[in-house]
């Protein structure tokens, strides 16, 4: 696919609107308030989910959308072609 084709494809995927993106939290383990302070209790607690863990999380899930994904693939392939045709030079 030649590369405008890909750019305009590209630039079409940005635009679009997607359906409303739903997570699936596993709390059949429990969910902590804070990090058990001893050793006993953190070993105990080593499976559960912290919850400021899990809103950090959230938080930087709502950083990441698939038009910049598939901006930054597309600047990696550029990268290697250039790579590549300077190689050959």
């Amino acid at each position: 696919m030649p590369e405008p084709m890909i750019a305009a494809s590209l630039a079409r995927l940005r635009q679009q609107r997607t359906a409303p993106l739903i997570l699936e939290l596993d709390l059949t383990e429990g969910l902590t308030e804070t990090r058990p302070a001893d050793p006993v209790s953190a070993v105990m607690a080593r499976h559960r989910l912290v919850l400021a863990d899990a809103l950090d999380g959230l938080r930087r899930a709502g950083e990441f959308t698939w038009g910049a994904c598939a901006a930054k693939t597309l600047d990696v392939y550029r990268e290697v072609a250039e790579r590549r045709r300077n190689r050959k030079k």
